[in-house]
């Protein structure tokens, strides 16, 4: 399968494996970056050539206003003079030992991520979808909706523009409307202020009701963060699970030990009746604990969204009628919906040998990039000294790259909320009032490249105290998009509403990719 004719501009991953099926280097450029200092330490790639283990080519140091460059891409406005890049980014062990220019031999196990832009329409980057390894390969794939809802860059003090994340995933309708907390990790002050942007880069029309901006100061070596209800929790201690599992019963425990996308992606060979995945946890119990709270650093994989828009595409002419009826339905109901379909993340928890009883579930952080969330657990039920979770969702719908369980008790942190003192458009519009406060009025992005620059004054830090930083949001949007042609049978239309249908889709999908029978 090669994907072509890619429809909206956006930094995409990929697995290095997958270097070697490029069909045709015909138009790529090729950049290597020091994942430590992605601006400062750049390289130009020539004649590269993709071996079973390894990259070889000529390397030529690059200036910092290439590195500069990519780091500031955020928009369409930018996208002609990177289309076609592949970034290829290098350990920073590795790259340390690099000369100015030099013919290199790069380990594949020295590249810590890939990066492509898409190409523009009616071109080609030709990359084949395959598994190498036991590893998904998958990494462009329908792009016209895989980016997820407004996307949110931190401005930094030297001008690079750094990712943080995407806000309110899956809220497509207005009754799905919903706040969401977004940990700002690469934000840093610009003099006295925090600036950011936020970035339509999706055939949608995002509406954003509120941004405000909350300062945490606290003791050194905390990390406070919010759950998804808006509550503030403190970490102090998290401890890694004593094994983990997957579906078919296979030790996955070193996928999930550190935050450094070392990936769980589910069992890609996963033969369970409902396609569903699970992650079986077991974590020490600390004496006479009544509570923790469950750690995870994850984010939607991209064919989560392939699988979600074949499905809708094979709704044929209906898919606009489909629409409009999930539409008018309450929120209970279409989150009802998402659950059958094992979309969220699920958290079931063991309270006596044998029986486990859900708990709660992860809203979706997108596919743009990993993210932090937390979810407190009452452990009074729970007998003994292990916890047992178990984590579910639809087949390769999430890539978890962290759990951890952390029982510490909650401590002081001193909370400044801060409403934007400025938010201009691209176009010179003052969308201030509009997002500082969660009433009737909206910041509406109804384009691809419709964004906003984002002003906060930042307050002086107290003494002796660290500060993190999370960006508070509301807001929904709509997926814009035209219905395949075709009517579809009966027993399609009866699919859409089954229960595990959007699982066993995208793992017959898979399998056919991949020519797995």
């Amino acid at each position: 399968m090669l994907l072509s004719s890619l429809c909206c501009y956006s930094r995409q991953q990929m697995h290095s494996s997958r270097l070697r099926q490029i069909n045709s280097l015909e138009g790529l450029k090729f950049v290597l970056l020091d994942a430590g200092s992605p601006v400062t330490n750049v390289w130009r790639v020539s004649n590269p050539k993709f071996e079973q283990n390894a990259l070889t080519g000529r390397l030529d140091r690059a200036s910092v206003d290439l590195g500069v460059q990519i780091a500031s891409v955020h928009s369409n406005a930018d996208q002609q003079a990177n289309k076609d890049l592949v970034l290829i980014y290098l350990s920073p062990v590795a790259a340390k030992s690099l000369p100015d220019t030099l013919s290199a031999r790069l380990e594949y196990k020295d590249i810590t991520r890939i990066e492509v832009f898409e190409p523009d329409a009616g071109k080609t980057i030709g990359l084949a979808l395959g598994i190498a390894g036991g590893l998904a390969l998958i990494g462009l794939v329908a792009l016209v909706i895989a980016c997820n809802c407004p996307h949110v860059y931190a401005e930094g003090p030297d001008g690079a523009s750094q990712l943080e994340g995407s806000l309110y995933s899956g809220a497509i309708y207005p009754q799905l409307e919903r706040a969401d907390w977004l940990p700002m990790r690469q934000l840093q002050p610009v003099g006295n202020q925090y600036q950011l942007r936020l970035v339509n880069q999706e055939s949608q029309h995002q509406h954003t009701n509120l941004l405000a901006l909350e300062v945490l100061d606290h003791a050194p070596g905390l990390q406070p963060v919010f759950d998804q209800y808006g509550q503030l929790h403190t970490l102090a201690s998290p401890q890694a699970p004593l094994t983990a599992t997957n579906v078919s019963g296979q030790d996955v425990r070193h996928e999930i030990l550190a935050a450094d996308e070392k990936i769980f992606l589910g069992d890609l060979d996963n033969q369970h009746p409902d396609a569903t995945e699970r992650l079986t946890l077991t974590f020490a119990k600390p004496a006479r604990a009544r509570q923790a709270k469950l750690l995870l650093n994850a984010k939607n994989s991209d064919w989560l969204d392939y699988t979600y828009f074949e499905f809708q595409n094979a709704l044929g002419q209906y898919a606009d009628e489909v629409a409009r009826k999930y539409r008018r339905l309450p929120a209970a109901e279409n989150l009802a919906w998402a659950e059958r379909q094992k979309i969220p993340l699920a958290v079931w928890l063991e309270t006596v040998p044998g029986q486990w009883e859900k708990v709660d579930y992860f809203h979706l952080p997108g596919a743009s990039a990993f993210r932090q969330a937390v979810l407190p657990l009452d452990l009074t039920r729970v007998p003994g000294d292990v916890v047992r979770l178990r984590l579910e969702f639809g087949f390769h719908f999430w890539e978890i790259d962290y759990v951890a369980l952390d029982s510490s008790l909650d401590q002081p942190v001193q909370q400044t909320t801060l409403r934007p003192v400025s938010a201009i458009t691209q176009t010179g519009a003052d969308q201030t009032v509009a997002l500082t406060d969660d009433d009737d009025h909206y910041y509406e992005q109804p384009g691809i490249g419709d964004e906003a620059r984002i002003v906060f004054e930042a307050p002086p830090l107290l003494p002796g105290y660290e500060r993190s930083l999370v960006l508070r949001a509301k807001g929904h949007y709509e997926i814009l998009f035209s219905p395949a042609p075709g009517r579809p049978g009966l027993s399609r239309l009866k699919a859409w509403d089954k229960e595990y249908a959007l699982p066993r889709l995208s793992r017959e999908r898979w399998r056919q990719t991949a020519h797995i029978r």
